[in-house]
This record gives structure tokens, sequence and C-alpha cells, in this order.
């Protein structure tokens, strides 16, 4: 054999082993930095790395827009200030400044005025083009935080679906118009700035959310109390047709006057006016303030401002460039987005009102339906309504919430797309006959499938009936985000809203079950006086 040959071939397959040993050490090192860095994504920005829990991905705190302090208070979101290397997205972001809550335990991962982040839960290994959840959380405009334990998204990202949950500015740092703000921004939107917050979350999903398997075009918003009323608003707005294509609103109400940025309305005074007090307040006394004087004042000043508990005047507004109607007014005559839409409320959902009358619950009430008070007491008496708290309790749940969800399917008519109302009167059995019925709220950990987290931060005590009623629930809300009708599987057929059948899907203490003309005669009363009193201004 010739030698050279042989020699040849022998540096041959060195050279293959050895470039066979190079692929399994790039292989390896890809393999590690991967691991290293957390499933790291591109996204608008730069890098992001997330960590892995049971089958799932997380990604905490990412920013959404510039930080809002400094010449960026009280203005539209900026961009994202780009950031280098990669972001470890393994801690949720400060929750918005706002005030400290004496009735509950929020469990807020701090506080700062730097704090428009979101956060993402994502199937492990689920391939691409997931539907999307944006979740909207609720606190009457000035509390909360997406970060809060029962908005924990493993649980229904398992299910195949991507959550997003994010923060907005709440309070007077989220929602407040002045003078001077306005002269600023002529021709610009002004004062709702948490709702421009929301929106800038929508467009972020829209840009990124393909760099974690979601889908653009797939996209259900959803949010409860405040959440709903944001969604409700977001239903309505010009500047959001495109953004997402299905929406939940759950205990929304649906009978709210909105107050208006420089008119009067039987809502309240403009909120210019207020503005102006309000500044007056945080020692700015002088005939002339300024931007600049206003963005000096300390944030807690602003969060912390003294305004009795009663007079909650957070929230959207009408200030002519972003938001150009009260949601109802808009709904009513047919220019809400034409996208299929579930709507509902709790059977408590008053226990967040009824904290305002309890002392006195039937001068409340007189107070507040003055010459429908006797009417509407006859009516409650009919249902068997005659204790005067038990009155109270179904009767601002209907007034306030269950009566304005009916409204809202109603108005659906109005488009093509098809509404679903629902009722949730479930009440965990370990309370029953100690509480007038499902709480405002009371039904987020059942939606969420979130009953064990909720036993180990709030000592409640669930049963397989409301482990049950969760996963019953889920279904529903899961399908909807999926395909746009809740119904599938084997579960109860739950039939679109139309005024004529007027069903709606009741989870209660005995299942989930179809309703037809659920509570009608007092439905319609506020109705009535609903019409009456939008038909007076």
């Amino acid at each position: 054999m010739n030698y050279v040959t042989v020699n040849s071939s022998f540096v041959v397959m060195k050279v293959i082993f050895l470039i066979f040993l190079s692929l399994l050490f790039f292989q390896s090192m890809a393999h590690g930095a991967e691991d290293a860095v957390g499933h790291s994504v591109k996204i608008e920005g730069g890098m992001v790395s997330g960590s892995a829990g049971d089958n799932v991905l997380v990604y905490r705190g990412i920013p959404y827009a510039a930080p809002p302090v400094g010449n960026l208070r009280w203005k539209p979101p900026q961009p994202v200030v780009p950031w280098e290397g990669v972001l470890q997205a393994e801690n949720f972001g400060p929750a918005c400044i706002q005030p400290k809550s004496p009735t509950r335990e929020l469990k807020l991962p701090g506080e700062s005025e730097d704090c428009l982040t979101l956060n993402i839960w994502k199937p492990k290994d689920a391939g691409e083009a997931l539907p999307v959840m944006v979740w909207i959380h609720g606190g009457a405009f000035r509390l909360g935080s997406g970060a809060l334990p029962w908005y924990d998204g493993a649980a229904l990202a398992h299910q195949g679906v991507i959550i997003v949950t994010f923060n907005y500015r709440l309070g007077r740092l989220g929602f407040f118009a002045h003078p001077a703000l306005t002269k600023e921004s002529p021709d610009g939107p002004v004062g709702n700035y948490g709702l421009m917050d929301q929106i800038a979350v929508l467009e972020w999903v829209q840009q990124n959310i393909k760099a974690f398997g979601g889908d653009p075009e797939n996209v259900t918003i959803f949010g409860e109390s405040a959440g709903a009323v944001s969604v409700n608003y977001l239903m309505t707005i010009p500047a959001t047709n495109g953004l997402f294509q299905k929406a939940i609103s759950q205990s929304g109400g649906g009978y709210q006057i909105p107050r208006h940025i420089r008119a009067s309305t039987p809502g309240g005074r403009s909120m210019e006016d207020e503005g102006l007090e309000i500044a007056k307040n945080w020692g700015l006394r002088n005939s002339e303030v300024s931007t600049q004087d206003l963005r000096s004042v300390a944030a807690d000043t602003i969060a912390g401002d003294k305004v009795p508990v009663k007079k909650l005047g957070f929230g959207p507004f009408i200030d002519g460039q972003l938001i150009i109607g009260g949601f109802p007014e808009r709904f009513s005559s047919g220019q809400q987005h034409n996208v299929p839409y579930m709507v509902g409320s709790n059977s408590f959902d008053g226990s967040v009102t009824m904290f305002r009358i309890k002392k006195h619950p039937r001068l409340a009430l007189k107070a507040m339906l003055k010459e429908d008070y006797q009417e509407a007491l006859d009516l409650y008496q009919a249902d068997g309504r005659s204790d005067i708290e038990n009155f109270a309790a179904q009767l601002t749940s209907d007034a306030f919430f269950i009566g304005g969800a009916r409204r809202q399917a109603r108005e659906m008519q109005r488009v093509s797309s098809p509404a679903w109302l629902y009722h949730f009167s479930f009440v965990s059995p370990a309370k029953r006959g100690k509480v007038a019925g499902a709480a405002h709220a009371s039904e987020i950990p059942y939606v969420w499938m979130n009953l064990k987290k909720a036993e180990s931060l709030m000592g409640s005590v669930y049963s397989e009936q409301d482990f049950k009623m969760s996963r019953a629930m889920s279904g529903y809300w899961l399908r909807f985000a999926k395909t746009g009708d809740p119904n599938g599987a084997e579960a109860v057929t739950w039939p679109p809203y139309e005024k004529a059948s007027d069903f709606l899907m009741e989870f209660g203490n005995n299942g989930v079950a179809v309703r037809k003309g659920f509570r009608s005669k007092q439905l319609n009363f506020h109705d009535a006086r609903y019409e009456k009193k939008i038909g007076a201004n």
C-alpha cells in the first residue's frame, strides 16, 4: 500500500473527526447559552430572557414604554428606551404609585412612578400562532397591579394560550386634567393617561407577541371592575380598531354617565375645574400654575391626596380626542367595535358599594332613588327582599352592575358580532349562608384557575365543587379567546344574547345553566331610570 495514500486518508479522517467534535462542542455551547439566558427572544427594545416553570415560560417586568417620570409625567406613553445586552425578565416590575389600602392586602412588588411594565406566560414548546389574552386589572382606577398573585397566568397558559398582564398609571397620575396640561397639548389626547397606557400595551402586543409564539390577529382583551370599564372604553375608541379581536367585560357596569374635561355633566363638574382644586391641595395656590409646577409635586403627594373614599372620581372621561363619548352612549349608537363580546356580573357585585351605605341603608337608598324609592321597595319586596340590607345588597348589584351588563349585551345587537351574557352567583360551599351572594371580584380565581393560590394567600377553603366550577368557567373563557365562541366540548350550550329571547348563562350553586328573562322586572326598572336620567340631560 502506498504510504502517501494511507497518510492522506488518515489526515482526512482526522479532520472529519475534529469537525464532528467541534460541532458537538458548539452545539453544547449553544444549548448552554440558551439555558444561561433563559429562553431569550428579540423584541422591541432589545433581547429579553425569561424563566421556566412547570411547562410554562414566564417573562416578568418587560418595559413597554419609557418611564413616565419628569417631563413625561402626564404625557402619552413614549417609545420604550432600548437596553444593552439581555434583559433578565425574572422579576415583576413595581406597581404604579397608589394610595395605601386599609381594607385589603394587595401584596404589591413595591411601587414606583416608573411602572410601565408587562408580564407574559406562554406554554413551553407549544408552537406558534397561539391565541393571546390581555388582562386589564381592576381597582377603581387607583389600586392594583398586573403582578398580583391571583393573576398568575400559568394555569391558563397550560391550556394553550399566551397570557399578558401589565401595569397602567393610576389615580391622579393616570387620570387628571388641568388647564396648563391642556394648553401644553392643544391638539393631542390629554387626561386619560392610564387608558393611553393600555392602548400602548395592545400596540406592543401587535408588534412583539409573535416573538413569544403568539398570534397578533387573535387577541382577546379581558378585565374586571375598572379593568372591565376599560374594556368597554377600548371597545368604543376609534384608535383601538384592529388591536384586538374579542373582548370580555367582567362587572364593568353599563349605566355610567361619564365626566367631561371642560363641561359639567350629571357625572360631576368638569375635570379641569376639579384639577384646579386638586392642585391647590398639593400646595399650588398661585393664580398661574405651570406644567413645571405640576410635575414638581412628589408622586406620593399626588397618590395620597385626601379624597374621601365615597368620592372615587377616578377613571376615563371625555377629552374630545381619545374618548369622544361615554361607552354606554357609543354602544347604544352602534359605534362599538364589531367583535365578539362577553359581558356579565356577579350576584353581589354591590358588595363594592355597600360599604358606602352600610350605616344608614334606608336613608342612602331613598337619597339614591328619590321619587322611585317606593316603586323599588315594592318591586324588591315582591321578590322576597324585604329585609333592608338584603334589599340594598340586591338593588345596588342590579343598579350598578347586573342591569348595566344586560344593557351592554342588548346594545351589541346594533352590530353583527354576537354577545354572550353571564351571571355569576356561585358561592363557595364554605361561605354559603354567611354572605349575601357572589361578591365583587369573587369570580376571578375561578376564571384564572387559581383557587389553590387563593387558598394559600387568603386562607380560603375550597371543595371539589369549587374546582368543578373553575374548570367550567375557564373552559368557556378559553374557548371564547381561541375561537370567538365560548361553546364547544361537552359543555352546556350558551346561546348568544338577543333581546327577544333574553337568555343568559348562570354560573350558580347548582352548576351551569341557561336562564331566560333573568330578573327582568327589576332590570327593566333600572333601565327605565337610566334612560330617564340621560334623556333629561
